[in-house]
């Protein structure tokens, strides 16, 4: 878990110091250790993880943490109708909401959530392609705190992360 500013620079930094993601792990340890490295114990932030399905034009939730049940089946997978979620898989760029209850640009499905902001960035391969995306949803509307640029930074890396082992995992597929 991540605790304040300190915490978090110490993974961005822990991060940056693995070369690899070892390829042995299986994809339930993978995306859990990401999910508690994105984690902040002070808030209970939502984490959803999506990756883009073969048609390149759904992608499924691969991982999530802090979610309700109840919302589950409307949140399995997201597409270009998915006007909010799907933004980041369109525009290939991080995407901020705030003040969801009331913005414009946020649809319905986000909105029920009951969160007062989002933010979103794409998962992108080495090669320049989208692949899915990373959300989380908090209760914290700041516009420019070190907690978001932090958080923004962990996504990144998390998101790195996960284009490294995805791309890594599909080619150690291809080669049996």
């Amino acid at each position: 878990m991540i605790k304040g500013t300190a915490a978090a620079n110490d993974f961005i930094k822990e991060l940056k110091d693995i070369d690899i993601v070892s390829a042995s792990q299986d994809k339930r340890s993978f995306y859990k250790e990401i999910l508690d490295n994105i984690s902040d114990s002070e808030e209970e932030k939502t984490i959803l993880v999506y990756l883009l399905n073969n048609s390149s034009t759904q992608a499924t939730l691969v991982a999530e943490r802090n979610f309700f049940s109840d919302y589950l089946k409307d949140f399995l997978t997201i597409d270009a109708n998915s006007k909010t979620m799907w933004a980041p898989v369109k525009e290939n760029r991080i995407k901020v909401f705030r003040n969801l209850a009331s913005n414009e640009n946020v649809g319905e499905k986000i909105k029920s959530l009951q969160k007062s902001s989002a933010l979103g960035v794409p998962i992108t391969s080495e090669s320049g392609d989208v692949i899915g995306s990373i959300w989380v949803l908090g209760n914290n509307d700041a516009k420019s705190t070190r907690e978001y640029v932090n958080l923004k930074d962990l996504l990144l890396e998390a998101a790195n992360k996960i284009a490294w082992k995805e791309e890594h995992d599909k080619n150690k597929d291809g080669l049996h």
